[in-house]
């Protein structure tokens, strides 16, 4: 289980990099604050001992608290974005946080990672 975040400011899409692919601060305080909270999110993510046997190495799961772009191994991180023949995009810029797995109670890992 994943969850997608579309970074917003006052509750407006925003990208969340600029045309240079650097980061925008919005984006940042999002990611920092994903990796910075994804050990206690772990608890509300992976509530069996099997969930623990995805996060280790050799598995497509993260097994670092880290960010990357295209990273599938990172706990948090930007995926390739969709584009349509002109070059716009055709979704929403997302970011992936990829701790949570199926067990988990949705409603839970929703509320937790979201939480002000």
């Amino acid at each position: 289980m994943h969850f997608h975040f579309t970074p917003s400011v006052a509750g407006i899409r925003e990208r969340h990099s600029d045309d240079a692919g650097r980061l925008q601060e919005h984006a940042k305080w999002l990611i920092g604050g994903l990796v910075r909270y994804g050990g206690a999110l772990r608890a509300f993510g992976n509530r069996s001992p099997n969930s623990f046997l995805r996060l280790t190495r050799g598995k497509e799961a993260p097994n670092t608290m880290t960010w990357g772009r295209y990273n599938r191994k990172a706990l948090v991180r930007l995926p390739i974005v969709p584009t349509d023949e002109d070059g716009r995009a055709v979704s929403a810029e997302t970011v992936e946080f990829r701790l949570p797995d199926g067990s988990a109670p949705r409603t839970c890992c929703w509320r937790a990672s979201r939480r002000r």
